[in-house]
């Protein structure tokens, strides 16, 4: 009995192995066979029916957060994978795993060193702006809150503010790149937790 692997069909655990499958992009594929309901099924990650392999994706997300725009990120594929992906693929990628993990990581509570770093990313899709606003604890360097709106304004920045402080009410100071609309939207945050932040211009 696999003690891991829950079907999902019933929702329980009297599992065995049977046989494999035969996917495009990932090879074989463990099935597996439900005792209790008699079905049969493979496990479906965050991978499941993409049309690219997890390595290639993951790859173009890294580069990208690394400051390679879709478009080179599009011409670095073309050295290394015989069936390129269009920039529009690499920005959709982008969107649905940002998401994903994102919706994730929103529930976990954390321990900040107290400050977080506030910044935000612009490109464009179809000629049109789109901005990725996040937060970062500047000592474990891990992603405290973000996401994608199609302006930077005062809310938007507020929302990943309020994220953040969600996660860790400790936090206390917040440093930015001097962009007005942080200050202003520091000043927007209730009154129990404007108490609490700071920014350093």
């Amino acid at each position: 009995m696999e003690n891991q692997v829950i079907c999902p069909h019933c929702n329980k655990d009297n599992i065995v192995k049977r046989g494999s499958y035969q996917t495009a992009v990932k090879g074989k594929a463990q099935r597996f066979y439900c005792k209790n309901c008699d079905k049969k099924f493979i496990i479906r990650d965050g991978f499941y029916r993409m049309r690219n392999s997890p390595e290639k994706i993951t790859l173009c997300i890294d580069l990208y957060f690394k400051g390679v725009s879709t478009r080179k990120v599009q011409e670095h594929l073309q050295t290394f994978y015989p069936k390129n992906s269009t920039w529009v693929s690499i920005y959709n990628w982008l969107i649905k795993y940002s998401n994903m993990v994102g919706s994730f990581t929103d529930t976990l509570k954390i321990n900040t060193s107290r400050m977080i770093q506030v910044d935000e990313m612009e490109f464009f899709t179809k000629g049109k702006p789109t901005w990725f606003i996040d937060t970062i604890d500047p000592e474990s360097k891990f992603m405290v809150s973000s996401s994608f709106f199609k302006r930077r304004g005062i809310n938007e920045i507020k929302e990943v503010l309020n994220l953040a402080k969600s996660k860790d009410s400790n936090i206390n100071h917040v440093t930015s790149d001097g962009f007005h609309a942080y200050k202003y939207s520091v000043k927007r945050i209730s009154i129990a937790t404007i108490e609490h932040l700071l920014i350093k211009l």
